[in-house]
């Protein structure tokens, strides 16, 4: 059986709840956030069949609160400011500054 401590002594059990971190098996929500790369998408407009877009609803992805289910498309995720987000981080397709 998979078995897990968290940071506050609580005893986590599956694969749901731990990950195996280096042979030794870690609390999954230490590991795996929503902040990371795979769950982000950079772009201003989702693609629809009326018009194109720098962003798909195949490209959509985000992190359910269980930190284990990945949902996708803009149904189940929602845009979040990123701190700073004034700040320019490149170009769309069309050239516009995305930030």
């Amino acid at each position: 059986m998979i078995t897990c401590t968290d940071p506050l002594f609580n005893n986590l059990t599956g694969f749901t709840n731990c990950i195996n971190i280096g042979g030794v098996w870690q609390p999954r929500s230490g590991y795996v956030n929503p902040d990371q790369p795979r769950f982000r998408t950079f772009g201003e407009n989702v693609a629809t069949l009326e018009k194109e877009g720098a962003v798909t609803e195949e490209g959509i992805s985000c992190l359910a609160a269980d930190y284990y289910t990945i949902r996708t498309g803009s149904a189940n995720c929602y845009p979040y400011w990123l701190e700073g987000g004034s700040v320019e981080v490149g170009v769309n397709a069309s050239g516009v500054v995305i930030k």
